[in-house]
């Protein structure tokens, strides 16, 4: 799914964070958890987004 390209560049910026050698696998897992925490945060700014245009329609009536 990830290019190796940037699977290597992952590895670069998150070597500092392992005391063990990163390989490729452990990059494309750092990747994946990194989109799937993009997800959540995503889905909970539209959650809070959709209530506080809720709460300002309530005002506005």
């Amino acid at each position: 799914m990830w290019d190796e390209a940037f699977l290597k560049r992952t590895i670069e910026e998150w070597q500092p964070c392992s005391k063990e050698p990163l390989k490729l696998q452990d990059a494309q897992e750092i990747a994946e958890n990194v989109a799937g925490l993009l997800q959540v945060l995503g889905r909970i700014d539209r959650r809070i987004r959709q209530a506080m245009a809720l709460t300002e329609a309530s005002y506005e009536s």
